[in-house]
């Protein structure tokens, strides 16, 4: 059961009628919500949603993104900065960028962080020293030629 509009003072049900029928259900997951809620809190609800169904579905990389979540400036910064690969200047695939914007595997979640803050450093290095710092992520071809991996 997922109760909304949890950020609202005044509840049409009250706690009391809400654990009653929790009770009498025998409901194992229940969540109270809002809009208002972070991302990790909403993944958190839908990620018991899919383990009740079928709890050896791997989600080991559960994201929970809309599409309003990529009309938000910092993804399109993001994209801004990161749409051209630095090496031959041709153009990144914008999925490949996407992936690594909304994924939580631990490695891409550190690359993200570390991009954003070499993406946020860049733009004051312009600012205090006249001169352009260039960041990039490798297009598939470069990074292939650079490392002698495949792209996964």
């Amino acid at each position: 059961m997922i109760g909304t509009k949890n950020d609202l003072e005044q509840s049409k049900v009250s706690k009391d009628e809400i654990h009653r029928y929790i009770s009498k259900k025998n409901l194992l997951n229940y969540f109270f919500t809002s809009v208002y809620d972070n991302h990790e809190k909403k993944r958190k609800i839908f990620k018991s949603i899919v383990e009740s169904i079928d709890p050896n579905y791997p989600l080991n990389d559960f994201s929970l993104f809309t599409d309003r979540d990529f009309d938000s400036e910092d993804f399109k910064e993001f994209l801004e900065t990161f749409s051209i690969c630095p090496i031959c200047k041709k153009e990144n695939h914008y999925e490949s960028l996407k992936s690594i914007y909304i994924s939580n595997r631990p490695d891409i979640v550190i690359l993200r962080e570390q991009l954003e803050h070499a993406m946020k450093a860049s733009r004051d290095f312009n600012l205090y020293r006249k001169k352009k710092l260039n960041i990039g992520i490798p297009c598939c071809n470069c990074y292939r030629s650079l490392f002698n991996k495949d792209n996964n």
